[in-house]
């Protein structure tokens, strides 16, 4: 019966979504001129064009922030059940542990932890 929730809740979620969507797009505005289509920066003229390309180490540095959030939310509960698992959990999160430190020690040779500017 639990699983039944579950997936009610997920359907009504989808159903909410797609919904809100459908409405806006009814309802929303649809005319667009010349001065909507220009790029906005914060009320700034643009000076050139708006299309740059970007250095990939911008985003690599955003991929190894995730990798270390995501270690975090991960760790943080596991420390507040560590009595409850045993010499068991403390190896499963040693090796998850290592395997986080080999994705550091692999960016930092790469140079991805350098912010380049």
């Amino acid at each position: 019966m639990e699983y039944y929730i579950i997936l009610l809740v997920f359907l009504l979620s989808m159903v909410l979504v797609l919904l809100s969507i459908y409405i806006s797009k009814i309802i929303g505005f649809k005319e667009t001129n010349r001065q909507k289509l220009l790029p906005y920066e914060c009320g700034e003229q643009t000076i050139g064009p708006s299309w740059i390309k970007i250095d990939a180490g911008f985003y690599l540095f955003g991929l190894i922030f995730l990798l270390f959030d995501i270690e975090s939310i991960f760790i943080i509960p596991w420390t507040l059940v560590i009595k409850h698992t045993g010499i068991l959990g403390f190896f499963e999160i040693s090796i998850f542990v290592f395997v986080l430190l080999i994705g550091l020690f692999y960016a930092w040779a790469k140079n991805v932890l350098r912010w380049r500017v």
